[in-house]
């Protein structure tokens, strides 16, 4: 916990200490979510920007296709997307391997995530409910990289960036990425 700039309580899990890296999983999207809220600061993108600026995302029902995808859905986890972690055994497994191949830098991480994600197309109204899934964070990560030019962590650690604010320097994180420049929107470690 830091206040004022200054540590005033800290704890530490399993083996971990403060130097080594900690796998924040999850708690990355923070991070994401301010980068994406500057880019839309700086006009880059909207809330109300059609996904299908960016992704040909088939509609794989007709209540998928009654409504536009929208950036916010993507970043509000309600994309409707064909797939997530807890109901679709298949779909879990195959985002298991992606992941695996792409935290690795093997397998098919030649391959734009944020198409990867589309291929697989939309079940559900987009904004009609909530799923907690890889899903949307690959899609927002492929749209922030097209609209900045960067992926999530050259965006963050340029001159002047995000971590430059807030006091994360280069060489104290690192950022999982696939061969497009891409950073996973929830995967990353700091030390």
């Amino acid at each position: 916990v830091v206040r004022g700039g200054r540590i005033v309580a800290e704890r530490y899990w399993g083996s971990t200490n403060a130097t080594t890296m900690h796998d924040l999983e999850s708690t990355t999207k923070s991070i994401s979510s301010a980068l994406i809220a500057h880019a839309i600061q700086r006009k880059l993108l909207s809330v109300k920007t059609p996904v299908s600026k960016y992704y040909d995302i088939k509609p794989l029902t007709a209540a998928a296709g009654s409504k536009p995808l929208l950036m916010e859905n993507v970043l509000a986890m309600s994309a409707g997307m064909n797939g997530t972690y807890w109901e679709d055994r298949t779909w879990f497994g195959h985002c298991r391997d992606w992941n695996r191949a792409f935290r690795q830098g093997t397998g098919p991480d030649g391959v734009e995530t944020g198409r990867f994600v589309a291929e697989h197309g939309l079940l559900k109204t987009p904004g009609s409910s909530f799923v907690y899934s890889w899903c949307n964070t690959g899609l927002a990560s492929g749209i922030f990289k097209q609209v900045t030019g960067k992926g999530l962590a050259a965006y963050a650690s340029r001159p002047g960036g995000l971590f430059e604010k807030i006091g994360i320097r280069n060489g104290t994180f690192r950022w999982m990425g696939n061969k497009c420049g891409e950073n996973e929107l929830d995967g990353s470690s700091y030390h």
